[in-house]
């Protein structure tokens, strides 16, 4: 891999994060002990004087302080059995379905990852010991422990400490000047003269220095410093009203204070970044209570605000023949993307000419296509997304037509930017690329996997064999990976192995696999000078490219030898390819959806809060 240094890596200066996922019955202290949960969490209504979230929810937003939202959540008083249940089900989670519990604890990775071996039962027991005043400081905990295992797949987030978003005034980038990677200004969103400053210190640390440290700890996105490093500095939360990225997550404080050197100064110069606080749609509150109770608690009703969760990651259907009928309610079990889909544009351009490439063709849900200005022969396919809203094969025709085009106007080489694409639809990462390298038969772009086992989850596949809902618990939908053969019963799950992962001992499936969309290599594609020449093909990554999309980059440059080259990153380290690895992914309620379906008894209590988990 080759690593490259690019300037217009950008950090909003913030903190914030997702995490998590659960399992099964660990000790809980008794502070946390389990009761029946009454059908509101009935909380005392304060005096509208001594109510922050009274004075949250009554202020308008254009005058909002980071204190008076900060003093809203920390006002929600912990609720031991609503923390009970809430822990007890993402204990269930974690331990009974989470496929690397296990490999999480898997001690000196080797390089470029770099994370200490993470037990996430003994983090989520921790928290059980742990004497809480209140809810959002336990949401939080739950949140950070997720985090931890740096898996984007893991997740755990409750909607209603979440509803607003944080910005700083400036946004930084991380170049190399002069052989040395330093912290600059990109933007100076107040134009107080700041943009070009280089950051020496942020919090009384050095700047460069203390931002790895908190994406280290803060960010879930990769066991790889320099994409977690990447991944601050570019993505937080999209605003579609600023084209900005804001954090969701509380920050720890009201402020930010940099150290600031001006270009061909000696003198430094000091600023108070003070947190903007925004919000993108509206929510009805107006005081502790309502607070709980309209934005906090479920159910919901359909087709509430509170249902959207616009700071979800979206789903996309894991078998594309089976198509979902829009009134289902059982959500699908996935591969997701870990950005907003709603609130992002199918492709967002540049404002104005560019002076350094120009588009060619239409651009599709997932891709743009540009051709160089100063080299003619090479053209850029940026593929954004690997998820897809509709028909598949009309958007491989969308890009196939944008690739003929670029051979037409003579183009012989094409780099494939990965950057920022965090994953989609499974069979989009073996369809993008047989578009290169066109598949010598149906598992030709297929990999092993194998999934976690219990009398739970054997009980749950038996109902669901070969319906149209069970997704990855339907045997059906699956492969024998050494026979290629699909299983004409629940063997799958109900004939497990015995596996040993860092001194854990767990039942698993045999190894098995997904056939992947076949398509023929038709004479256009066998035209183009790039089809099957490895040579000819460059691949583009920042390191976050994730789920789906470390597929396509596994097929790519694995299985086919295409060169990859790495942007970004810590100086002189080097960088990872892509980030999470690519998968079905889930959630708890979704799971707990089909045992219900099923008529399964499902391990799984019903969440008092509106969570993401």
């Amino acid at each position: 891999m080759i690593v490259l240094s690019l300037k217009t890596l950008l950090f909003t200066t913030s903190v914030v994060s997702l995490a998590t996922v659960p399992t099964a019955a660990l000790p809980v202290s008794a502070s946390l002990e389990s009761e029946p949960l009454p059908t509101s969490l009935l909380i005392p209504l304060p005096s509208l004087v001594n109510d922050a979230c009274g004075i949250l929810g009554t202020t308008a937003v254009s005058r909002l302080t980071y204190e008076e939202v900060a003093a809203c959540y920390r006002s929600v008083p912990f609720n031991k059995r609503s923390a009970a249940t809430t822990l007890e089900s993402v204990i269930t989670i974690m331990n009974e379905f989470y496929v690397f519990r296990d490999s999480a604890l898997t001690p000196d990775l080797a390089e470029p990852f770099s994370v200490d071996p993470v037990d996430i039962l003994k983090s989520l027991e921790t928290i059980g010991r742990r004497e809480y005043e209140s809810d959002h400081q336990f949401h939080h905990d739950l949140s950070m422990a997720l985090v931890s295992l740096k898996d984007a797949h893991a997740s755990y987030s409750a909607y209603c400490f979440k509803v607003y978003y944080f910005s700083q005034p400036l946004a930084l980038y991380a170049p190399v000047v002069n052989g040395k990677q330093v912290i600059q200004v990109h933007t100076d969103h107040l134009n107080q003269g700041y943009a070009g400053c280089t950051v020496q210190t942020i919090d009384g640390e050095d700047a460069l220095a203390h931002i790895i440290k908190w994406a280290d700890t803060s960010m879930e996105f990769s066991k790889d410093a320099g994409v977690r490093l990447n991944h601050a500095l570019t993505t937080l939360k999209y605003s579609k009203r600023s084209k900005g990225f804001k954090p969701s997550r509380l920050p720890d404080r009201g402020y930010i204070d940099y150290g600031l050197l001006r270009p061909g100064s000696t003198n430094d110069t000091t600023l108070r970044g003070m947190w903007s606080v925004s919000r993108e749609f509206p929510i009805k509150f107006n005081s502790l209570q309502t607070f709980v109770q309209n934005i906090c608690e479920v159910p919901q009703p359909p087709g509430s605000l509170q249902e959207q969760k616009s700071f979800q990651p979206q789903e996309y259907p894991l078998i594309p023949q089976v198509k979902e009928s829009p009134k289902l309610q059982v959500k699908s079990i996935v591969d997701d993307d870990d950005d907003d889909e709603d609130d992002i544009d199918p492709v967002t351009l540049p404002v104005g000419p560019m002076k350094t490439a120009t588009l060619v063709g239409p651009s599709s849900q997932t891709s743009v296509i540009f051709q160089l200005n100063e080299r003619l022969d090479v053209g850029i396919l940026h593929v954004r997304t690997h998820s897809i809203k509709g028909d598949e094969l009309k958007e491989l025709d969308s890009i196939v037509a944008n690739l003929v085009a670029l051979n037409e106007k003579g183009v012989r080489n094409i780099i494939i930017d990965f950057q920022g694409n965090f994953g989609g639809d499974i069979s989009f990462a073996s369809a993008l690329a047989q578009l290169f390298f066109p598949n010598k038969n149906d598992f030709d772009k297929s990999l092993a996997s194998n999934l976690r086992v219990t009398d739970s989850i054997q009980d749950l596949t038996t109902a669901l064999f070969n319906t149209t809902m069970g997704k990855i618990y339907d045997a059906a939908t699956f492969y024998n990976f050494d026979t290629k053969r699909s299983y004409t019963n629940n063997g799958l799950f109900i004939n497990t192995t015995t596996s040993v992962r860092n001194g854990r001992t767990a039942q698993y499936t045999e190894m098995t696999t997904l056939k992947s969309t076949f398509f023929l290599a038709n004479r256009t594609l066998i035209a183009l000078p790039w089809t099957h020449n490895a040579t000819n093909i460059r691949i583009l990554t920042d390191g976050r490219c994730g789920s789906s999309c470390l597929l396509s980059t596994f097929f790519l440059t694995k299985s086919n030898k295409v060169l990859s080259y790495a942007v970004g990153g810590i100086t002189g380290k080097p960088l990872s390819t892509s980030s999470f690895t690519g998968g079905a992914v889930t959630t708890l309620s979704a799971v707990h959806d089909l045992y219900s379906m099923a008529k399964v008894a499902s391990p799984f209590k019903p969440l008092p809060y509106n969570v993401d988990v």
